[in-house]
């Protein structure tokens, strides 16, 4: 790039892109690091979001546990039956179906535990 001139509009986007994912990598890897497990809820929104698969992604690699809950009508890729411990199925809008998954997330959690 010749001194003097700015970043085009894709070099600015990338560059975007590179902050932000050097943010949310940081933010999200401590959170995942320092939990016993990675619970996500999967709502629309976050299942298209990037933000889901570098979280997923995380809790991968740091070998964490895997609780998702989803939304009851939408579909949930194949490759993350194979790596979700547990995959709840809700009605996002039901309080009744929230209380129930939220049941699931402390049993998940209290199997997690050590028996002493």
């Amino acid at each position: 790039m010749e001194e003097g001139k700015g970043m085009s509009a894709d070099d600015e986007k990338e560059q975007q892109f590179k902050d932000w994912l050097d943010h949310a990598g940081k933010d999200s890897g401590q959170k995942i690091s320092d939990s016993a497990a990675f619970i996500g809820v999967g709502s629309t929104n976050y299942m298209e979001n990037p933000l889901c698969a570098l979280q997923l992604g995380l809790a991968i690699l740091m070998d964490k546990p895997i609780f998702m809950i989803v939304d009851h009508d939408r579909p949930v890729p194949k490759a993350l039956v194979k790596v979700a411990d547990c995959i709840e199925r809700v009605k996002m809008n039901d309080p009744r179906d929230m209380k129930r998954a939220q049941k699931s997330i402390q049993q998940f959690l209290q199997q997690l535990k050590p028996q002493g």
